[in-house]
């Protein structure tokens, strides 16, 4: 059992910008990362996320596997041709994945365009319920509609045949994304366009059923 804090932090956007304040701190935390919002279409209820001191993390470097647990324990063993990468990165998967059923957790994986149908199949075997499809390499935010490139991707996740449905999402804002989604996944997953309006709402119930007129115009 792995028990941790998180800190957070929130600082408006108007004196300093989600880059500046990422150029400030990469250097300081290491793999640190930025996920920042990309309605082009609206600047209003924008946000950004600044991701400090990941909690676990896998590498290789240096002919060495490197798995760091939030406990703080890391494990070190140099590669060979038996203990090749894939080991490691399987064991680490497996650690997660017994800690999550002890505690009735779910582990939801995330593919992108980048990622290769080998690694796929490997996270597809480490699923819980359904793998998530981020949309495209970009950072999250709406976007009117998918282009020839992303719908090619979502055909390439359909015709693997995975043994766990795949949901889309990044960019979910409208019908046009939606039914784009729909017709290559088992669902879509919404995010930034739903926190929009929770803050434009009076309550959650009312956000959800704007969100259901976005998704149906």
């Amino acid at each position: 059992m792995f028990t941790y804090t998180v800190h957070t932090r929130s600082l408006p956007g108007d004196l300093t910008t989600p880059v500046s304040t990422y150029l400030k701190v990469r250097d300081l935390f290491a793999q640190s990362a930025l996920m920042e919002s990309s309605d082009y279409h609206g600047s209003e209820n924008n946000r950004s996320f600044i991701g400090l001191s990941p909690l676990a993390s896998f590498s290789v470097s240096h002919g060495e596997a490197i798995a760091t647990c939030p406990d703080g324990t890391t494990s070190r063993r140099p590669l060979s041709e038996s203990y090749t990468v894939d080991l490691p990165f399987e064991r680490f998967l497996i650690e997660f994945r017994e800690t999550a059923d002890r505690y009735g957790l779910e582990v939801v994986f995330l593919v992108t365009p980048e990622t290769p149908d080998e690694r796929i199949w490997a996270i597809d075997d480490y699923a819980h319920s359904f793998i998530y499809a981020v949309s495209s390499a970009a950072s999250t935010g709406a976007q009117r509609s998918f282009d020839e490139q992303k719908q090619a991707y979502f055909a390439r996740l359909q015709s693997m045949q995975l043994s766990h449905p795949f949901l889309i999402g990044f960019g979910i804002s409208n019908r046009a994304t939606r039914e784009a989604a729909d017709a290559y996944s088992a669902g879509v997953i919404v995010g930034s366009k739903f926190v929009s309006l929770l803050e434009q709402s009076a309550s959650p119930a009312e956000a959800v059923e704007a969100l259901h007129r976005c998704l149906a115009s």
